[in-house]
């Protein structure tokens, strides 16, 4: 069993899953890999509005729109970087070495990652963090993930991607380890 259990929500840009669940959009989970001593439930680590295996061009254009919109002004021909893989294996890596280091924050991360032609993390600032170490171990893990370069007017360039993660103890949830931020993941 680990020895932190949080659950973390995953928000790209400005998108918020309260939202998602009142305009009736599918959240997407990604679980620990072990369930507690004494149950068979595994936590969710985190919650997401887009789905976590799936590369950009595979999303869906609902999806592709939702990541967009989170832009001031991008053209038709244009697309946002986006993780190569999607976002599970960079979501994954980033929760491994926030339990390995060992780190027990809770609070919004905002980290934007400077993604040059090539797919190429350049540069990553934290915009918010609830602890600078987890800033940089997460900043860490983006500048290794390769990413799908972006595209401005249909060719290659220098683009932006914001990576918001909103992280919250388990033991501050309640009864309920669905619950983030005080908006329900999952309700009856």
């Amino acid at each position: 069993m680990k020895q932190m259990t949080q659950i973390l929500s995953v928000l790209i840009a400005s998108m918020i899953a309260g939202q998602a669940l009142a305009a009736g959009d599918a959240m997407f989970s990604l679980r620990d890999e072990d369930a507690p001593t004494g149950t068979h439930l595994r936590p969710v680590r985190m919650v997401s509005e887009l789905p976590l295996d799936q590369t950009y061009a595979s999303l869906e254009s609902r999806f592709k729109q939702k990541i967009r919109d989170s832009y001031e002004k991008m053209a038709e021909s244009d697309e946002p970087p986006f993780p190569a893989k999607g976002l599970r294996p960079l979501l994954k890596h980033i929760l491994a070495e926030q339990d390995k280091a060992g780190i027990d924050a809770k609070g919004t991360l905002a980290l934007l990652a400077s993604v040059d032609d090539a797919g190429v993390v350049q540069s990553v600032s934290s915009l918010e963090t609830p602890d600078p170490k987890l800033a940089q171990v997460a900043g860490a893990v983006l500048m290794m993930t390769p990413f799908k370069p972006p595209r401005c007017n249909g060719q290659p360039c220098k683009m932006d991607f914001l990576l918001e993660v909103g992280i919250k103890s388990i033991k501050d949830l309640g009864t309920s380890p669905l619950t983030i931020s005080k908006e329900p993941v999952l309700t009856r």
